[in-house]
């Protein structure tokens, strides 16, 4: 069972009611999503096409270009990579912005919002480049579905069919151009529900589920938080293990992980706090110094597992990181040597 006043304690612990905790959080984030759609340009393959293998050179290059996964796109992959590097842009920005399931720190909003802006911007001025040469790219996938068609075993009379067909299910250009959205969805975090008009029983369940919400949502931050900075000192552990030394990338990236951790921590947890300051401190070691380097990555995986297991919060072990074992093996180590007769 997950203490939870234990993982508040940078809060007030004991001070700590559902109530503060709900009005807290209220003041130190917001949730945000993505809502990101068009059309996607592709007409699945017709069965009278599967299994065309012998083509002429003029075939192969139209099915190379328009076919993949079972699939005909009549959007160039050239200008759906483009979309498809904003979207994904995007998204990872605001991954990277958010603490858990979508909440967002206030300070980290109005920057989000103006790369949001950004993005968005970028994704309509993709979408008239196609617009603008939309004629182009209908004759050229005519052209190039005709091409594929032809090699087909199919009567002529049903290859004009099947030609007609596909090119009938190419959407409009305004249609197309219709079908793009980029957009924010920000939510406040629920305040405590008024439910005085409510039957005693009904008002006591929608009060519970405010709780649960309230405290599942401080602990989500936490545990996230927790398990991604756990992740990364972990990898970069079992490749210090194998490689003796830490490269420079890795270092840069910790560093930086110090610094998320003070951005992210909204609940002021003090075992993160304790973290933040250890990587951060990996900026002061002298680079050639990566036994020093390792023995801060080891002790702030070694407070986070005992903090873990201190708390009831689960941690995984990341694939390509050190395994359980290997951790309790340090801290074995440590504690025999600490133990040791001066």
């Amino acid at each position: 069972m997950v203490r939870t006043k234990k993982l508040l304690e940078g809060l007030g612990g004991d001070g700590v009611t559902v109530r503060t905790l709900a009005e807290f959080t209220r003041n130190s984030g917001v949730y945000v999503s993505l809502k990101c759609s068009r059309n996607r340009g592709t007409i699945p393959l017709p069965q009278q096409l599967i299994g065309v293998s012998t083509m002429k050179d003029a075939a192969k290059e139209a099915y190379a270009n328009y076919v993949s996964l079972g699939r005909i796109s009549f959007i160039p992959y050239q200008d759906e990579a483009r979309l498809m590097k904003i979207e994904s842009g995007i998204r990872y920005l605001l991954m990277r912005r958010t603490v858990s399931n979508g909440f967002m720190p206030l300070e980290k909003y109005e920057a989000f919002k103006v790369e949001f802006q950004d993005a968005k911007f970028n994704y309509m001025v993709e979408r008239d480049r196609i617009l603008n040469k939309w004629d182009d790219l209908v004759a050229a996938f005519k052209t190039a579905v005709t091409a594929v068609v032809d090699e087909s075993r199919l009567l002529q009379a049903d290859k004009e069919k099947l030609c007609k067909e596909l090119m009938a299910k190419i959407p409009s250009k305004e249609a197309y151009a219709n079908s793009f959205s980029m957009n924010l969805v920000v939510q406040m975090f629920p305040a405590q529900p008024d439910v005085a008009s409510l039957p005693q029983e009904l008002s006591a369940d929608v009060m519970n589920t405010w709780k649960d919400a309230v405290l599942d949502n401080a602990i989500e931050c936490i545990a996230s938080l927790t398990q991604e900075v756990f992740d990364m000192c972990s990898g970069v552990a079992a490749k210090y293990a194998d490689r003796g030394t830490i490269n420079g990338n890795s270092l840069n990236g910790l560093i930086s992980m110090g610094q998320r951790i003070m951005e992210n921590n909204l609940f002021r947890n003090p075992i993160l706090n304790e973290a933040a300051n250890l990587l951060k401190s990996l900026q002061t070691i002298a680079p050639e110094a990566t036994d020093e380097q390792e023995e801060v990555v080891e002790n702030v995986l070694i407070s986070l597992y005992q903090y873990s297991m201190e708390t009831g919060m689960e941690l995984t072990f990341p694939k390509k990181g050190l395994s359980k074992s290997s951790i309790e093996a340090v801290i074995q180590l440590r504690n025999g040597t600490k133990n040791q007769p001066a």
